[in-house]
């Protein structure tokens, strides 16, 4: 995904020609997927079958999703965190390596001291428990997010508190940014 497509997603760029002959490819094998899954009639436990089982709630008669519908959401779901995820690992990457030079205080030396002595303790072993004793590694993750925002969370940006109505009637307000703090001021 470029910027470019969120503000001008059907621009006719060969970056969104590629992008749309993908996406026509992908489709064909979810199709083959999901028509595999629905003729088996057995149940798994995992997201297409989720889509698979999904109806619209009081909307479009109750139906089920369409292949097109689940090709979607499968594509979303597929993507969505690669995006943030690998933009966040190359920012850290970068901002700890630009403070090697700052010596043995900086966050790429303790970042660097701390895997050490963490994996040492542990040995090959590595699991997200392990993962989330790195506390100087979280931090540095942290301020690249920080720093360097995914382009998602800042389209994202509510400029006007309002309210939204769930269908079955549960209210959600959704405050703007700073909008708690000016009222208290």
């Amino acid at each position: 995904m470029r910027p470019i497509s969120v503000i001008w997603p059907y621009l006719p760029t060969s970056f969104h020609k590629k992008r749309d002959q993908a996406r026509v490819k992908l489709g064909k094998i979810f199709a083959k997927v999901i028509q595999a899954r629905r003729a088996s009639n057995t149940k798994e436990e995992d997201v297409l079958q989720q889509f698979c089982d999904a109806r619209y709630q009081n909307v479009l008669g109750g139906r089920q999703l369409t292949e097109e519908e689940i090709t979607g959401l499968l594509i979303a779901v597929l993507f969505a965190g690669q995006h943030t995820s690998s933009i966040t690992s190359s920012w850290t990457g970068y901002e700890m390596i630009n403070t090697k030079k700052q010596g043995p205080q900086s966050p790429y030396a303790c970042a660097i001291e701390e895997q050490q002595r963490i994996l040492a303790k542990y040995g090959n072993e590595l699991s997200m428990d392990i993962l989330a004793e790195m506390d100087t590694l979280h931090l540095n993750i942290q301020e690249a997010l920080r720093m360097h925002p995914p382009l998602i969370l800042v389209m994202r940006y509510v400029k006007h508190p309002f309210s939204a109505t769930t269908s079955r009637g549960r209210v959600y307000n959704i405050p703007a940014v700073g909008a708690t703090r000016q009222q208290h001021q």
